[in-house]
């Protein structure tokens, strides 16, 4: 269990995150908003660096491992079978889209991710592929084995656009609203996941045409999933 301090400070990073972006904030601020010296920083994290990787980390380490979780749990049901790309993509979708019921950190943190995203420096993407390399790994195998008839490449192109469409739902899913008022339940979780995991089942399905039914990887997609 981390340290009341500790929390403290990731809390209060979050928060300034959050409002400001990330290179926009000082330790100063955040020892200020925390209520700490300058000493509890270097004693809990050592740098701004640190800092930043474990606030990320705090959230997103719970997500991947539920993820994994629910992603053993279905290839553990298929009984060595092909794995239903319907649940594997549940399993991916679902973890940090329920990051939104979170009824106040929650939602923080997902406008830290809109800011990390919108600076997108070297530093953070490097971070983020840090964090994400397994579960895309393992979730790109599992829909291989869903999906044997379409090629590697393909599906992860297929893939990527997914994140895509995941990522996209969680910053600015509320947008819509403004587009078209007269849409109910906008912000309702449970039926955004099985809308998205239905959009995703579809488009990675979808048939391939004769320029894509060619074999092979090495598209460096891996290195955009984040």
């Amino acid at each position: 269990m981390p340290s009341q301090t500790k929390t403290r400070i990731l809390d209060a990073a979050e928060d300034l995150f959050a409002d400001r972006g990330i290179d926009g904030v000082s330790i100063r601020s955040i020892i200020s908003l925390a209520g700490v010296n300058l000493g509890a920083i270097h004693y809990h994290f050592g740098s701004k660096e640190s800092l930043i990787k474990e606030v990320f980390h705090r959230r997103i380490g719970e997500v991947n491992n539920e993820r994994l979780r629910l992603l053993n749990d279905c290839l553990i049901n298929s009984r060595g079978n092909v794995p239903e790309l319907r649940m594997v993509l549940r399993a991916f979708i679902a973890p940090p889209l329920c990051l939104l019921l979170q009824p106040e950190r929650g939602h923080v943190f997902i406008k830290v991710c809109g800011r990390a995203y919108g600076e997108a420096s070297e530093h953070l993407r490097g971070m983020f592929i840090s964090l994400f390399r397994e579960v895309f790994e393992k979730f790109s195998l599992a829909i291989f084995r869903a999906l044997p008839n379409i090629p590697e490449e393909e599906i992860i192109w297929r893939f990527h656009f997914v994140v895509g469409a995941m990522i996209h739902t969680m910053l600015h899913g509320q947008a819509l609203k403004q587009f078209r008022p007269d849409i109910k339940n906008v912000l309702n979780v449970e039926e955004n996941i099985e809308r998205l995991v239905q959009f995703s089942v579809s488009g990675l399905c979808g048939e391939l045409k004769d320029n894509q039914k060619g074999n092979g990887l090495g598209t460096g997609l891996e290195e955009e999933f984040i």
